[in-house]
């Protein structure tokens, strides 16, 4: 799961970086693993010069933060990985930083997964909801992982949950009834790792 994602986060102000257009290349155990511009980026960071809080959190499960960190991520995709974003919020809330009324959810991939899920299961919280290649039945995503890439990936099964219920449970396909939030679904018609046709283009008929 190390490439799920970028570590992070670095924090410079304004005036020390341009934030438009700059390289950032990431290496795990001294393997390259990302290298590109920010000008790349599918969601930039001009929303937060113009005004917006933006929280882009490491979720729990991520590595590079420590055994504990990645173990606290076991069968909690459809969960705590989900309500610790809305903790998030609220501290934000609680701070006086954002408007709670206000706060739209974004991501792609699994971070598309959370969007979708925010739309469908916690719609109070979310005003609108963006999911780019995003993942809509983690169960049929499994399968299909699996089935693609081999048995190593089964390790997802331990983030995911292997109780069939449970993981139906927290579909945002299967909820995707329930959705009160506008959303928008972007997707590649050439993603192999989340095929459209049973992913997005499914949540999409169904909203």
């Amino acid at each position: 799961l190390d490439t799920f994602g970028p570590m992070g986060p670095w924090i410079v102000t304004r005036d020390e970086l341009d934030a438009s257009d700059t390289r950032v290349r990431c290496w795990v155990n001294d393997e390259l693993r990302q290298d590109a511009s920010t000008r790349d980026l599918i969601f930039d960071t001009k929303g937060t010069s113009r005004g917006y809080a933006v929280l882009q959190p490491q979720f729990r499960g991520s590595g590079g933060f420590g055994y504990d960190f990645r173990m606290a991520g076991r069968k909690q995709f459809a969960d705590k990985m989900q309500t610790d974003l809305v903790d998030g919020i609220n501290d934000l809330a609680a701070k006086g930083i954002i408007d709670p009324k206000r706060v739209c959810i974004a991501g792609a991939s699994y971070g598309g997964f959370a969007a979708l899920y925010g739309a469908t299961s916690l719609g109070n919280v979310y005003k609108c909801a963006i999911s780019v290649n995003g993942v809509a039945d983690h169960g049929t995503w499994v399968a299909h992982i699996i089935s693609r890439y081999g048995h190593d990936y089964t390790l997802l099964l331990d983030f995911i949950g292997d109780n069939r219920e449970e993981v139906a449970a927290g579909s945002p396909l299967r909820n995707a009834g329930s959705t009160r939030a506008p959303v928008l679904v972007i997707y590649s018609s050439q993603d192999t790792t989340v095929p459209p046709k049973e992913q997005s283009v499914a949540i999409a008929d169904q909203l």
